[in-house]
């Protein structure tokens, strides 16, 4: 087993915990892996009228806000 297929399941499973969170929030999914010319948006989440967008990322490393 590659180091790159290790890190997709990785990052696909910290995306589908991501999503589960915001559904447990109150969050209604609208889009996931959204592709624009700029890269992609891994979710799109919406509750009354807010909108949404996360990068999920599966790494070890916490980076702050």
């Amino acid at each position: 087993m590659t180091a790159r297929p290790a890190a997709t399941r990785v990052g696909r499973a910290a995306e589908a915990f991501c999503a589960l969170l915001l559904r447990l929030k109150g969050y209604r999914v609208l889009a996931r892996n959204f592709r624009v010319p700029q890269g992609e948006i891994d979710i799109i989440a919406r509750r009354g009228r807010v909108v949404s967008s996360s990068r999920s990322s599966g790494g070890t490393r916490w980076i702050g806000p």
